[in-house]
């Protein structure tokens, strides 16, 4: 993707719509609810997902999907204390 179509995106997110926005957080709120790993992380794809949905960019949104797929192997490798999920959804909520 080439920096001008990134900094295009980044814009429209940042003016994203307030039901937008509400979606977010209400995926922020199942990660903080989540009690198994894979609610969080299944939560956390639609989140990351969203974000690009919220750009109105299909470019983005279909890489996002793309990338979000090939990670999902690759996280269910590694360990997921409660504070470092935590720390992550802090960090989504910016």
């Amino acid at each position: 993707m080439q920096s001008g179509h990134l900094v295009s995106v980044r814009g429209r997110a940042e003016r994203a719509a307030p039901s937008d926005l509400d979606r977010l957080g209400g995926l922020a709120e199942q990660m903080d609810a989540a009690v198994e790993f894979e609610g969080y992380r299944r939560a956390d794809v639609r989140f990351h997902i969203g974000i690009a949905e919220a750009s109105g960019s299909a470019r983005l949104v279909a890489a996002m999907t793309e990338v979000q797929g090939q990670m999902s192997d690759l996280i269910a490798l590694i360990a997921h204390p409660k504070e470092v999920l935590r720390a992550s959804n802090e960090q989504h909520r910016r």
